[in-house]
């Protein structure tokens, strides 16, 4: 038997409020950890002091495990799981719209489940068989093999990307830009974003594995 009409439109609402839901969490609270882990792993292109006060200074933050646990483990639980199932109801529209719009859907998809990895893999690394005693040289030595390496160097692109792509569908979703134009200025500066994002976690990379310094 066909559902009844508000049987779909109470399906839809409820989809609706979980897209909006998963959309916000990937910007707040999610974009902002993203942007002050990216700033903490900076401070190591300044020197390995830098970086292990920078660490010290947010590990002695109160109820951190609290706050982690409510404001970043949570949401990315949430937004990973959810960004999941939608992966599996919905299929690429490479081809159906514009060249550019479609190749930007797909790679947001493609990005997800490459950050999702990522973000396991991470959590492994640094904060189980670490215990979470993160110094510019524990990091260093996890980044010595270059496999590694350069399995965290696609993470940190594909993380800055989802983000940064993020913010227009976010504008999206929650319609902020409804017209064209505004879309196709939110997707540039999207894209700026992620390149601007991914040239400062590219460079954190390169001062744990070679030394570099900026200042």
């Amino acid at each position: 038997m066909a559902e009844s009409s508000v049987a779909v439109a109470h399906k839809k609402g409820h989809t609706f409020f979980w897209r909006r839901l998963h959309s916000l969490a990937g910007v707040v609270p999610l974009g902002f950890f993203l942007l002050e882990h990216l700033w903490s792993n900076a401070a190591a292109l300044s020197s390995p002091q830098s970086f292990n006060q920078q660490v010290h200074t947010l590990q002695s933050l109160p109820m951190l495990v609290v706050i982690e646990a409510l404001f970043i483990w949570l949401p990315m639980l949430y937004h990973g799981i959810y960004g999941f199932v939608r992966i599996s109801s919905s299929q690429s529209n490479v081809g159906a719209y514009s060249w550019g719009r479609n190749w930007l859907y797909t790679l947001q998809r493609i990005s997800g489940v490459i950050v999702f990895i990522f973000v396991v893999v991470h959590f492994l690394q640094f904060r189980v068989l670490q215990a979470g005693n993160i110094t510019f040289d524990t990091v260093s030595m996890g980044l010595s093999n270059p496999w590694i390496m350069a399995g965290y160097l696609l993470g940190v692109i594909a993380t800055c990307y989802h983000f940064g792509n993020g913010i227009s569908t976010f504008c999206i979703t929650w319609g902020i830009t409804i017209g064209p134009h505004s879309q196709r200025v939110m997707t540039i500066v999207g894209l700026i974003v992620f390149a601007l994002l991914a040239i400062v976690g590219i460079l954190s990379v390169f001062a744990f594995t070679s030394g570099l310094r900026i200042f």
